[in-house]
């Protein structure tokens, strides 16, 4: 079991507790267990994922469009997009009940085909769909071959005719809210994940707040632009001062709760007697956090080098070859890793990485109980029952590269949990790990979330 972050490892030391409570008979043997390993981590772990613009087609259907428990609102007049701009009290509200799809690839098999494709290949699958339907010629069958299409086929077909039109009218939603939008802001997002042309990137996130604001989206840009790049203080306050100017200044308290969730980062506050002259060589001045992103991406291989060429084959294209969830890179890691060693140097730039289960209790001296545990701990010592930081096993890894010989992995399967919500475009991303590895990967959260939900949820 592996853990990233603090709310992640709090999870582990319960697995501990259970095991120490219940008695071990009820622990399933390496032969009988159906996952090899799992993987916990926390939501801001890996906060550009959400912040991201997705570009398959189950992300922006998530981005656009309310869903909940997997059934989406088609409500075309009423879109997440049109609901968080300024109402200035023009737009015609529709009374008709809207369509509701169920986002099942069970029910839907046309779903399922197209759910994780790029949002480019989409209307063509729909296209050839359409085409195949239409030259189903029910005209040259006979009595008895109409009889047999109407008895087992015929509901079939018009439950897929319809499911074909709301798949349709979802994508030209899309195309209508995001227009000529969505190249530039694919545009600005890989050079923010990249570190480069940060005057440029401030303009247009500046530009953004000023004539096409958005109650979540501008946010989710300022905080994107602030993990990524970092904002002086000028350039921090005029984004808050357009937000409230526009939304009013009850929202006040809305950037408060973006810097606790380490959405966002706020600048050092400089004193007020400062005139503006003195804020020209603030940049000079920024602490590490601004490069700390990119370094730790880079070692990760989470930035392509070149993201116009990445294809479906590379868990990058869900966000345009730009950036590679930290799940997938997690996940590959250990489906592909034939030692503990070997994976933990391939993760050795993350922090609050911690590993437990099978792996710690093969380090045991003898099968302690939580009460020995307690009785010999310190009160200025933290309690850590199986989980253990990865660090603190380099010297045995040197000696002991494969501890226990759990890996390669069997089975090769893995179960990943997030603490705080996942997004379409992860699992979309999970899925071609899934693929390249022959391995089998499991992804649960507490809910699914894009990244106007994410920031809607911390304000």
């Amino acid at each position: 079991m592996f853990s990233l972050g603090r709310l992640s490892a709090s999870v582990l030391d319960m697995f501990e507790v259970f095991n120490e409570t219940y008695a071990r008979d009820f622990l399933c043997t390496d032969d009988s267990r159906e996952i090899g390993a799992l993987i916990i981590i926390d939501r801001n772990q890996d906060y550009p994922s959400s912040l991201l613009t997705p570009a398959t087609y189950s992300g922006l259907l998530s981005e656009i469009f309310e869903i909940n428990c997997g059934h989406l609102d088609l409500n075309v007049k009423q879109t997440k997009y049109k609901k968080g701009k300024l109402d200035f009290g023009f737009d015609e509200k529709s009374s008709d009940k809207n369509t509701v799809m169920t986002l099942d690839s069970s029910t839907d098999n046309l779903y399922g085909e197209i759910k994780h494709r790029h949002f480019s290949e989409v209307l063509s699958v729909l296209s050839s769909k359409a085409k195949l339907l239409k030259n189903e010629d029910i005209k040259a069958l006979g009595i008895q071959e109409i009889k047999h299409f109407v008895a087992t086929k015929l509901q079939q077909v018009t439950l897929y005719k319809q499911n074909l039109v709301n798949h349709v009218l979802a994508c030209e939603t899309i195309i209508s809210e995001m227009s000529n939008k969505f190249e530039n802001l694919k545009l600005t997002e890989t050079e923010m994940l990249n570190n480069r042309n940060k005057k440029s990137n401030f303009t247009f996130v500046d530009e953004h707040f000023g004539t096409d604001i958005h109650i979540y989206n501008s946010l989710r840009l300022m905080c994107l632009l602030s993990l990524t790049q970092g904002l002086t203080y000028d350039e921090y306050n005029s984004l808050v001062s357009k937000y409230l100017l526009a939304f009013g200044y009850k929202y006040l308290y809305v950037f408060n709760n973006l810097v606790n969730a380490g959405l966002l980062v706020q600048p050092s506050s400089l004193k007020l007697s400062l005139s503006i002259s003195n804020l020209g060589n603030l940049s000079d001045r920024l602490p590490k956090w601004q490069s700390g992103f990119q370094s730790t991406a880079n070692k990760l291989k989470q930035l392509p080098t070149q993201p116009d060429k990445v294809g479906d084959s590379s868990p990058s294209y869900v966000f345009n070859g730009g950036y590679v969830p930290l799940i997938a890179v997690l996940c590959s890691a250990i489906l592909t890793g034939e030692s503990l060693s070997e994976i933990l140097t391939k993760l050795s730039a993350l922090n609050d990485f911690k590993i437990g289960g099978s792996v710690v209790s093969k380090l045991k001296d003898g099968m302690g109980t939580l009460n020995e545990m307690l009785s010999n701990i310190n009160l200025n010592s933290d309690l850590e029952f199986g989980c253990k930081d990865v660090k603190a096993l380099g010297k045995l890894l040197k000696t002991e590269p494969n501890v226990g010989n759990i890996f390669p992995l069997k089975p090769k399967s893995v179960m990943v949990y997030v603490i705080g919500g996942v997004n379409y475009a992860e699992v979309a991303a999970c899925d071609v790990i899934q693929t390249a590895t022959g391995g089998k990967i499991y992804i649960a959260s507490d809910c699914v979330a894009s990244g106007g939900d994410l920031i809607f949820a911390n304000t």
